[in-house]
């Protein structure tokens, strides 16, 4: 791949890093050091008080990362992407790694309702998290006065996660996308699709 499409997928991505601790959650604090949290707070007053400038930072966001896209997929399949960015994919891993998981803070409802099953030892399905009001969680969290939607086997795998020593988002931005790279590697030759083309179509997929 090109240098240039290099830094464009890296400057990106780092900027998208910073983006996605605006939503941060304003009952939640991820760090009491003083340099981190103004800059947290300034993200956040960005994302949550000033949603039209927002708006439009998130669609460039979404049109860039796609135009990106689009750009390395006709370059490989005009054959001008001879080699496999494997150590670029790997980078963009590690630093999705770090993101704040914006957009989908339903993930802690499914941490919490693991919660309520091995420290409460109540049915997230016929007890909502706002029976636990003391809980420390419930100020960061949304739905809760909502009963849990997800198979029960997807509570119990979400505390198994949680109580490991691996980051939270480091499993889920981490982990997981290395495990789909290793999953395609065999996959995708199954079904004789072995040109860069085809495994970037669904690795750098936005």
């Amino acid at each position: 791949m090109s240098r240039g499409l290099t830094f464009a997928y890296l400057a990106l991505t780092l900027a998208l890093f910073f983006y996605s601790y605006g939503f941060v959650d304003l009952n939640l604090t991820l760090s009491a050091e003083p340099h981190l949290f103004s800059l947290v707070s300034s993200l956040q007053g960005l994302v949550y008080f000033n949603r039209p400038l927002s708006t439009q930072i998130y669609l460039f966001f979404v049109f860039a990362f796609f135009s990106l896209y689009l750009l390395v997929l006709n370059k490989s399949r005009s054959l001008k992407l001879t080699k496999f960015p494997l150590r670029l994919v790997v980078v963009l891993a590690v630093i999705f790694s770090l993101f704040y998981p914006f957009l989908s803070s339903d993930l802690f409802k499914y941490l919490f309702s693991a919660k309520m099953v091995v420290l409460y030892h109540a049915n997230p399905h016929v007890v909502t998290p706002d029976f636990f009001a003391s809980d420390p969680w419930i100020r960061f969290m949304r739905w809760v006065h909502t009963y849990a939607h997800d198979d029960p086997l997807l509570s119990a795998r979400a505390w198994q996660v949680r109580a490991s020593h691996v980051p939270l988002q480091t499993r889920r931005r981490f982990l997981v996308p290395l495990v789909d790279l290793a999953c395609r590697q065999v996959v995708l030759p199954a079904f004789s699709l072995k040109t860069n083309a085809s495994y970037l179509t669904i690795i750098l997929c936005p």
